[in-house]
């Protein structure tokens, strides 16, 4: 009796060990594909980012305009009657060599004090805008804080439901690269590169929204 106990005993705790070492071997299995998939997203990031900059560059470098950047509109804090800020932020830039990147200065800006954006964007033409044209506004005296002499603005937007997200901008900052535009080949470019980025701002949404789903 005392020997089948012990047998059977025996063979318990084999196959205890056999499925506890099975799931360990799943767990570490699934970590390192977890891992895999993470890496796999991280690259893919890098890649959209990296192609998205190389764009403005050339297309900063066909303008031969100083600076080119991405403002994205978004959300950020609420009012008090728990209506939420409308803000914007620039997210990519290319500036020429001996130009300031503003990125910095370019983050979190409540949008209800630079209406003029979301008018120009909605106009959705890249025609050129010479700032000393402009209208007094916050948005004239932040172009000519920064030094900007004429910018070309047009519109991102949602490739599914067609709402503006945000706006990609060509600006220049010396009047002899502006003597030198040609409008209508500048609005071919900004329209050709808006584009390229939407197709790659989707599908970086689509990723994020796979995470999220755990796709």
């Amino acid at each position: 009796m005392s020997s089948d106990y012990e047998m059977w005993f025996k063979i318990g705790m084999s196959i205890t060990a056999l499925i506890g070492g099975g799931a360990i071997a799943i767990k570490s299995l699934l970590k390192i594909k977890s891992g895999k998939k993470k890496v796999a997203k991280q690259k893919e990031f890098e890649k959209t980012h990296t192609r998205i900059h190389e764009v403005l560059t050339e297309l900063r470098l066909k303008h031969d305009s100083a600076r080119t950047n991405i403002m994205r509109f978004h959300n950020g804090g609420k009012f008090t009657n728990g209506e939420s800020m409308k803000r914007f932020s620039s997210t990519h830039e290319s500036v020429a060599l001996g130009v300031p990147s503003i990125m910095h200065n370019q983050q979190d800006m409540l949008l209800s004090r630079y209406p003029e954006v979301l008018q120009l964007a909605a106009i959705d033409e890249a025609r050129v805008i010479l700032v000393s044209d402009m209208e007094e506004s916050n948005l004239k005296r932040y172009y000519e804080y920064n030094h900007i002499l004429a910018f070309s603005l047009i519109p991102l937007k949602d490739e599914v439901n067609g709402l503006i997200t945000g706006y990609l901008s060509s600006e220049w900052c010396r009047w002899e690269k502006i003597d030198d535009i040609n409008e209508a080949i500048i609005e071919d470019e900004m329209v050709m590169a808006r584009r390229l980025i939407s197709v790659m701002l989707s599908k970086n949404k689509t990723n994020d929204i796979n995470k999220t789903n755990g796709i």
